[in-house]
């Protein structure tokens, strides 16, 4: 990147590998991180206690519904998903009660990042929908390929990206083939908005 990001957002916190280690290596950056599922956020509640620049959320992002559902194999954490389908395969499923926001600043009280991560197992394009009221410079994405659960085309999600965070280039695309589950990218938005837009 050609900037020192000072504030970040994490869509998926996890048990905080990724806003930790950001937290760490930048100790001046403030980051965000959200992760829906309660049993896995007490665990990144144990690991993020000494960070005083992360905060973290107990929330997944997405159209608000009644009965949120998410799907995690307990002794594999990174492999929950809102999709069931995605969380393992084996009989010792679980689901977890959730919430859901897709008003991402009125959890955290910013709508300006330099840096937003996302990794939502499948759910990517639901992320995406509610981008719209955040501006950022960059994006990194774990994105779903073809040798997984997803619903959505990537032809529509990275329209759905440029709709709501702008026009962007391309700085990195992870190698990738049909039999990958998954493949990580980096965005850099080339227009990005002074402000976000307002919701109709």
């Amino acid at each position: 990147m050609k900037i020192t990001p000072k504030r970040a957002l994490d869509i998926g916190g996890n048990i905080g590998q990724f806003p930790l280690t950001l937290a760490a290596v930048i100790p001046k950056i403030k980051v965000d991180a959200l992760e829906p599922n309660g049993d896995i956020f007490k665990i990144l509640q144990q690991n993020s206690k000494d960070f005083r620049n992360v905060r973290i959320y107990n929330f997944g992002v997405g159209k608000i519904k009644k009965g949120a559902k998410m799907f995690y194999e307990p002794t594999r954490s990174g492999t929950g998903s809102l999709l069931a389908e995605n969380a393992g395969d084996t009989d010792v499923i679980q689901e977890i009660s959730i919430n859901l926001t897709d008003d991402i600043p009125k959890i955290t009280k910013h709508a300006n990042y330099d840096l937003v991560t996302i990794d939502v197992e499948g759910y990517e394009m639901e992320v995406v929908k509610c981008l719209n009221n955040i501006t950022t410079k960059y994006l990194f994405m774990e994105v779903s390929g073809q040798g997984r659960s997803k619903n959505f085309n990537h032809s529509e999600l990275f329209n759905g990206i440029r709709k709501s965070l702008g026009q962007f280039d391309i700085i990195y695309l992870m190698e990738h083939s049909e039999k990958q589950p998954t493949f990580d990218m980096l965005l850099e938005f080339t227009d990005q908005r002074k402000e976000p837009r307002k919701r109709p």
